[in-house]
């Protein structure tokens, strides 16, 4: 199992994705993202989602416009890494 990760780009557009994520979470007082069953948060997760993106799409720099399928990398530590990688043989 590998891992993807990316370059300093995709990683500073991570972590400020992960700060706005955390600001939205303060109004979830009740945790409802933990007490409430997948498939009622999948639409207003979705909807909020695609709202924080296009924020940060509109953000004064370029940082997203700028990141490219070439700044993801392949990475040997799945665990330190954005996403799973497997690569499986019959």
């Amino acid at each position: 199992m590998k891992g993807i990760t990316g370059n300093e780009k995709v990683m500073q557009y991570y972590e400020r994705n992960k700060k706005s994520v955390e600001k939205m979470m303060r109004w979830d007082i009740f945790d409802l993202q933990y007490k409430l069953p997948a498939s009622i948060l999948r639409m207003p997760y979705e909807m909020l989602n695609r709202l924080n993106r296009n924020k940060l799409k509109e953000a004064a720099d370029d940082l997203v416009a700028s990141i490219r399928h070439e700044d993801y990398i392949l990475s040997d530590e799945p665990m330190q890494s954005l996403d799973l990688f497997l690569m499986a043989r019959k």
